[in-house]
């Protein structure tokens, strides 16, 4: 016996994945297109309801996926950072160590 999953039924599963990851927004407005299918929806109200449940969870989607894009750039931007600030850490360190023989030479000071 085949067991078919509904289209519904992944929206509902990665709806579910997103809050167990807590990665969904508290607050989430309905998207403007749903009104015109509710209007629409005495012609085929399944259909209606499942086009408008998606369009509306994608919405859902797209801004989870913008924030942890960003979240991605600003732990980019802070690993850079923080390597630079080795790069001066070690840069110092070294200029300590030439200093430790209490004479600077010519290859020392270039």
């Amino acid at each position: 016996m085949s067991h078919t999953i509904h289209p519904m039924q992944y929206l509902d599963k990665a709806l579910n994945s997103l809050r167990d990851l807590g990665l969904v927004p508290e607050t989430k407005e309905e998207a403007p297109i749903i009104a015109l299918i509710e209007k629409i929806s005495d012609l085929d109200q399944e259909r209606a309801i499942a086009i408008a449940r998606t369009l509306n969870q994608a919405s859902l989607f797209n801004e989870v996926v913008r924030e942890q894009i960003t979240e991605m750039k600003i732990g980019d931007r802070y690993e850079i950072i923080t390597n630079e600030f080795n790069s001066i850490r070690d840069d110092a360190k070294g200029m300590v160590d030439q200093l430790a023989d209490g004479r600077i030479d010519t290859w020392e000071r270039i």
